[in-house]
């Protein structure tokens, strides 16, 4: 059987958790953490792009030079950068309560 706590301990000497065990220190200890860690780098990227196309669309606003194709596509673009505003606000609402649901209170991005 492979012997994690050794492997660990190996990796990291001298580092030890609240239980004893030795663990990187790097390394989450709780699921709150591991999740907290991954979305948050993606709630980032996601916010930068968005802040991109609601300048895209902006911009493809002003360039339409009343051009109603252009104009409907600048539109559009905005418009999905709103829904996409709004799909990920729900996103970490809906991770802060399934966290506080769980008992992992500061668990989210805000």
């Amino acid at each position: 059987m492979l012997d994690i706590d050794k492997i660990i301990m190996q990796a990291a000497p001298g580092t030890s958790s609240a239980s004893g065990v030795s663990t990187p220190s790097g390394v989450p200890q709780t699921l709150a953490e591991l999740v907290q860690r991954a979305l948050t780098p993606i709630f980032a990227v996601a916010g930068v792009v968005l802040l991109g196309l609601f300048i895209y669309g902006g911009y493809t606003w002003l360039m339409s030079a009343g051009d109603p194709g252009k104009l409907k596509e600048a539109q559009g673009i905005i418009v999905n950068a709103i829904i996409g505003i709004a799909i990920v606000m729900s996103a970490a609402l809906l991770t802060r309560v399934v966290g506080h649901l769980l008992g992992y209170e500061g668990m989210g991005i805000f």
